[in-house]
Order: structure tokens, then C-alpha cells, then sequence
């Protein structure tokens, strides 16, 4: 356990907390709970609850694109507000529960430690207490009866605004709940997508009032079109748009956007609902077809570098960026001043902005896990503090102080997180909703007809949906 003084570490946090600064706050359709600091809630764990010094060991993915967030913990303190929230708050739980926590990280490539999670578990090994991993991977494991409902956990409670309840029931089935959007583990805030501005060709184009714009529920993939396209210019004189010009808009990483711009349309739930017993049923909207047809002949236009593999923020000039609030860690020393927007509405009659997050990293307990009161007791208390230091300072301070170069964009950034949401068929269904196929066959292939796409795999959407339903079923059948 580490050896420091709990009331010096509160202090430290509450010290950082004020030092964030005010933010403020949108009444907008939210998934995200309220983060801003607040006075703790009650203690939600029974006063005299003790494990006389034992250790939950977790065993993370060292995930080799966003390691910065997928680990849980640091070891050590270094005067980084964010560092040492996270330092402070694992140290609270251990001393409020008289535990040890231990952290052991496993491949940085998610295949490689799906496969050893996998071996683990299959060889009935009880090294590791907790598991944190990709989200469509903890699915396919959990449909192989390899980890525990969280809600099965004792003293976890899953309604309490630290889980993320709007965000957890979305992943329901059959009314168990597997996985969890915990408030300890960073990467759902860090991968919500976001339209990224190079400020200083906004500034040379005149684009004022864009923020006004988004306050006022304007800001559409129409606006963007219309300024991406005044922004193009054929800087080297050839007459055909190439990395010598400069672009109105880019997709960060190519072949992720077109997922935001089907979220951002409110189109999460399209593909996978929930009937009434909480099973899924396929169903598409016609306005489905209407938003894969739009965005496929924006990326088509001259204005646009379509690239498979897209383009950096500082690699060719551009207008617009598609990205995620984690890819802010690598524009602190981007020679150009830039703008956060949160991804456009389809229309204005949208009720509200809809920001996709992606590659959520599930926290689970194994099907070997022998300290079931240990784990929902550790997991319950982390999440919990986490949501009252944590968050905040990840936030208020690192999102919204140190990596934005102008107040409004802190403002977006609040926007942004307040929606955030995630395609439960990306999520459930990668390999034919997820950006990768999708992408390649349609928005990067010659067919122009999304019709064609979505009619060309509606059998096998429908079967991978009904195996799914089944084989949930006779799990939850199983672990009653």
C-alpha cells in the first residue's frame, strides 16, 4: 500500500480542483453524467468494511494507441494534476478499504492480450482478480462465459451517477449488465470524436461567429461543407487536389469518420435497438440511407482529402479535422492556433449534438475470480472517487486549461463530452458495422449506392443478431 498521508493527498486534490477554473455547462441530451466538482456524495460503501490488507491484482492492456488513458493507474506521484488524481485516488481506496492494489500490464497490441486473457482464464488460472480490455473484445468474451455480470458484483451499484448509468444501460442484455463505462478508466472520454479548426485559416477566411453557431444549435454538416469548400486551394497550380494543396476538410484517420457523422446524426441505435425484454432487433431508419449517402458524396468532393489512412492535423493545411480529444496530447507544439467543435448535426431540427465515442475499455471481474466481495467492493470505490477527483481533473484541467489555445473551445469540449455516445452495432458487430469494413467497401469503394451496402449484408446483421440473442440467453440462463 502506498505510504503517503491521505489528508496531504486531499489536500493536494482539492488544491487542483480549484485551480481548474470555472466551466460551463449546456442543457443538451446527455450520456455522460455531471463531472464538474462537487461535494462528495455520501461514502456509498458500508462504514466498517475492511479487507485486512489484501490484494486485487489487475491485468490491463499496455494499449499501445492511447496508453496514456487504457491504464488504470500510475505508480508514482509527479505533480501533474492529472497524474496525481489518478495516484490519489487509487491511494483512497486502498486505505478506505485496507487494500493493495497491483497493476500488471499485459501486450500492447489488444489481439495479442485477448488471446492471453483468453489462455488465462480457459486454464481456470486465478492470478488476476480484474481484467481491463477493449470493449469489442470483453464482448466476445463474456459470450464465451468467461467473465461475470457487473452487476452480479457485490456492493456495485450501477444506478449511482459515477457508473454512467445513462451509458451502462445502453450496454444491457436481457436486464444483466456486463460491461460498465467506469469513471476510473479515461479512454471513453479521450476517444469522443471531435471536429477540430486550424484557427489561423479560419481567421484568413473570416469564419467568424462559428461558436455562436454551435451555442445556437446550427452547426450542421452543411456548415461544414459550405466552409470546407470555400476553404480549398490549388497552393502548387497543378489543377488536381493532392497533398501540395490546401483542404477544407480532413478525416483524421480516414476511415473513422464516417461513424461520426452517423452518430452525430442521432443514429446510434440504428442497426442494433433493445425490445422490450432488453434483446436486440435489427432495424434501420430511412434517414440511415439519407446521412451514408450525404457523407460519402462530401468525401468524394474536391475539398476533401480522402486518403485511406488520412492525414495529421500538421501534415497538409486544412480547414477541418476530424478527431479525438486524446489526439490534443500531440498538438501542443503545432506552429498554427486551433479550434475544438463537437461533430455537426446531421440537421437543425436535430434535437441535439451527438459525439461518437469509440474502443471503450471495459474493467471486468473473471469467471475465475475467487474475491468477488474484494473486487465489487475495489471496483465500487474506484469508481465512485474517481468520479469526484478524477474526472475533474482530466477535464477542467487537462482537456480544458492545458490543451486548448482559446476559451471557447473549452466550452465545445464540454459540448462534446455532454453527448457523447456509442454505435452499439460498432461496438457488438465490428467486423460489418465497425469503421474499418464499412469504410473499405462503401464511402472508399466505387459503389455510390449505401442502399446496396446495407441490403448486401442485412443477412448476415440479422443472423449475427439472433446468435448473439441466443447465446446471452443461455448465459444469463446459466449464471442465475
Amino acid at each position: 500500500m502506498k505510504k503517503l498521508s491521505l489528508i496531504l493527498a486531499l489536500a493536494i486534490l482539492a488544491s487542483a480542483a480549484l485551480s481548474c477554473g470555472e466551466t460551463v455547462t449546456h442543457e443538451v441530451t446527455t450520456l455522460t453524467d455531471e463531472v464538474e466538482p462537487v461535494e462528495e456524495n455520501p461514502d456509498p460503501l458500508p462504514e466498517d468494511l475492511a479487507f485486512d490488507g489484501q490484494t486485487v491484482n489487475f491485468y490491463s492492456c499496455d494499449y499501445i494507441y492511447n496508453r496514456d488513458y487504457a491504464v488504470n493507474f500510475v505508480t508514482e506521484e509527479n505533480g501533474e494534476v492529472l497524474n496525481d488524481a489518478q495516484y490519489y485516488t487509487e491511494l483512497w481506496v486502498e486505505d478506505r478499504l485496507g487494500i493493495e492494489i497491483v497493476e500488471t500490464l499485459g501486450p500492447e497490441v489488444v489481439d495479442d492480450f485477448d488471446a492471453e486473457i483468453r489462455s488465462l482464464i480457459m486454464a481456470q488460472d486465478t492470478t488476476y482478480d480484474i481484467y481491463t480490455n477493449m470493449d469489442r473484445y470483453m464482448i466476445t468474451a463474456v459470450m464465451n462465459g468467461m467473465f461475470i455480470a457487473t452487476s452480479d458484483l457485490p456492493y456495485v451499484n450501477l444506478d449511482a451517477e459515477y457508473w454512467n448509468p445513462k451509458a451502462t444501460s445502453r450496454f444491457s442484455v436481457g436486464h444483466k449488465i456486463y460491461y460498465t463505462m467506469t469513471s476510473f478508466n479515461l479512454c471513453s472520454y479521450s476517444n469522443t470524436n471531435a471536429i477540430f479548426m486550424n484557427a489561423d485559416i479560419a481567421d484568413e477566411m473570416r469564419l467568424d461567429g462559428i461558436y455562436d453557431l454551435v451555442r445556437d444549435g446550427k452547426w450542421t454538416y452543411d456548415k461544414l461543407k459550405e466552409y470546407a469548400q470555400a476553404a480549398y486551394r490549388d497552393l502548387n497550380g497543378n489543377t488536381a487536389p493532392d497533398l501540395g494543396d490546401q483542404f477544407g476538410f480532413c478525416p483524421g484517420s480516414g476511415k473513422n469518420a464516417w461513424v461520426n457523422a452517423v452518430v452525430g446524426a442521432g443514429l446510434s441505435d440504428d442497426i442494433m435497438h433493445k425490445d422490450s425484454n432488453d434483446y436486440f432487433v435489427y432495424e434501420l431508419s430511412d434517414k440511415m440511407y439519407d446521412v451514408l449517402e450525404m457523407y460519402y458524396n462530401m468525401v468524394h468532393e474536391q475539398y476533401v482529402y480522402n486518403g485511406e489512412g488520412g492525414v495529421k492535423f500538421e501534415e497538409t493545411p486544412h480547414l477541418f479535422h476530424d478527431g479525438k480529444l486524446s489526439d490534443m496530447l500531440g498538438y501542443r507544439e503545432l506552429e498554427f492556433d486551433f479550434s475544438v467543435l463537437p461533430i455537426p448535426k446531421y440537421d437543425e431540427s436535430q434535437d441535439s449534438y451527438y459525439c461518437r465515442t469509440y474502443d471503450t475499455f471495459f474493467t471486468m471481474a473473471p469467471t475465475t475470480c475467487t474475491k468477488t466481495e474484494l473486487c465489487g467492493a475495489a471496483l465500487e470505490a474506484l469508481s465512485y472517487k474517481a468520479h469526484t477527483d478524477l474526472l475533474p481533473a482530466y477535464i477542467n484541467d487537462t482537456l480544458q486549461v492545458k490543451l486548448v489555445r482559446d476559451e471557447e473551445s473549452a466550452e465545445m469540449i464540454r459540448i462534446a463530452l455532454d453527448t457523447r455516445t456509442i454505435s452499439l452495432a460498432e461496438a457488438y458487430m465490428f467486423s460489418l458495422w465497425g469503421n474499418y469494413n464499412l469504410y473499405s467497401n462503401y464511402i472508399c469503394g466505387t459503389n455510390s449506392s449505401p442502399a446496396s451496402y446495407i441490403d448486401s449484408v442485412k443477412t448476415q446483421t440479422e443472423t449475427q443478431i439472433a446468435e448473439m440473442n441466443e447465446t446471452f440467453k443461455e448465459l444469463i440462463d446459466r449464471q442465475r
